[in-house]
């Protein structure tokens, strides 16, 4: 690596949570899965057992931890010993700086939850002195699950299992001091519940979930407690909070709701509710939908249906934006369907303008639709 030491001045002290080994010693790559600002991450075969707790140590309170039923799931992948592996592009001068990367932090802050993807291991390999985070893998993401129903709406018994269970993962992010910061369709995980787990087990629990859905990509996940500066370009443009978008100086898990609730539209209507061309377009959008958030819009019948927030003119103004007056949209009128009138006062809570008063993880768990 140009610039860098042949061997890091720490090899002789490697991280706890971070051993020193051998990739190819333990895993063969398959195929590339993806490619991102952290890394690429590739589908690989395992050379020893996935349940080998001796092989792979597990550490109470992280991502990494085994459960009770832990060998009951992920069978399929299990069986052929299929994992998915992170790499961190960027070699970093010492073994310890690794745990100061963002990713690291959260799976070694975050207890296991059977709705957020599971870590086998992370580790750095003793060759070219990389990150590698070892991983189940699952069989699709939700953008190729909805894309894959050709127009076909889901049922609503899965619509409500598939909201429900990414739900509960964010709800417990935000329980342990975090708050995700990218939740789309790309980052959340689906296999079918009968790929999952095996008939026995799926019988003796009482499991009725169609798919099983985990929340995926820690690698922008912050602290809540961290009240510094946060960059504005974060999360896909698609999802991103109006605070983001304006620039607003600190943010916080408002934003995880936020594209929750545009995620929900998504898994009733089958398509982005907000699908902006740039920075611009997505908040005009936004406006089409939301309406003027200013308690002195001139409009004498706005009655907002997504509530105010006068601190978006400000911001507005400080970008030099300004926007006609909108009346906005109520989400019944958009999604059109009398059974989901629940799910639309879920989704109005969620798109509420003032991140202030935008419903929580565990306000959304307790409403009637769930």
């Amino acid at each position: 690596m140009e610039g860098l030491p042949k061997s890091p001045a720490d090899i002789a002290n490697p991280p706890y949570f971070l051993p020193l080994q051998s990739f190819q010693d333990n895993y063969k790559v398959i195929s590339d899965l993806g490619e991102g600002s952290f890394g690429q991450v590739s589908l690989a075969k395992c050379k020893f057992k996935l349940d080998d707790l001796v092989r792979f140590q597990p550490f109470i309170d992280t991502l990494t931890e085994r459960t009770m039923g832990f060998k009951n799931e992920n069978i399929m992948n299990k069986r052929i010993r299929l994992v998915a592996i992170k790499t961190m592009n960027k070699r970093l001068p010492n073994l310890n700086d690794y745990l100061k990367v963002k990713e690291v932090k959260f799976i070694l802050s975050i207890p296991y939850h059977k709705n957020l993807v599971q870590i086998y291991e992370m580790f750095i390999d003793n060759l070219e002195f990389k990150l590698h985070i070892v991983m189940e893998v699952m069989d699709r993401n939700l953008y190729q699950l909805i894309r894959s129903r050709n127009n076909r709406p889901f049922s609503y018994r899965t619509m409500k299992s598939i909201l429900a269970q990414l739900l509960n993962g964010i709800r417990h992010i935000h329980r342990h001091g975090y708050f995700h910061r990218d939740i789309k369709p790309e980052n959340i995980l689906v296999t079918p519940t009968s790929r999952f787990y095996t008939d026995d087990y799926i019988e003796s629990h009482d499991i009725n979930h169609i798919f099983v859905v985990k929340l995926a990509d820690y690698g922008l996940s912050r602290q809540i407690s961290n009240k510094g500066r946060y960059t504005s370009y974060v999360s896909t443009r698609w999802y991103r909070a109006p605070e983001i978008l304006l620039r607003r100086d600190s943010y916080s898990t408002p934003v995880d709701i936020w594209a929750f609730g545009l995620v929900a539209v998504e898994v009733a209507t089958l398509r982005p509710l907000f699908p902006g061309s740039n920075e611009l377009d997505q908040l005009c959008k936004v406006m089409r939908v939301l309406g003027t958030p200013s308690s002195l819009n001139k409009i004498p019948y706005h009655n907002p249906f997504y509530g105010y927030w006068d601190e978006a003119m400000m911001l507005m103004r400080r970008l030099n934006l300004s926007f006609p007056e909108q009346k906005g949209t109520d989400i019944y009128h958009i999604i059109r369907d009398e059974n989901l009138q629940w799910l639309c006062q879920i989704i109005r809570a969620c798109l509420t303008w003032d991140p202030d008063k935008r419903a929580s993880a565990d306000i959304l768990c307790g409403l009637y639709y769930f």
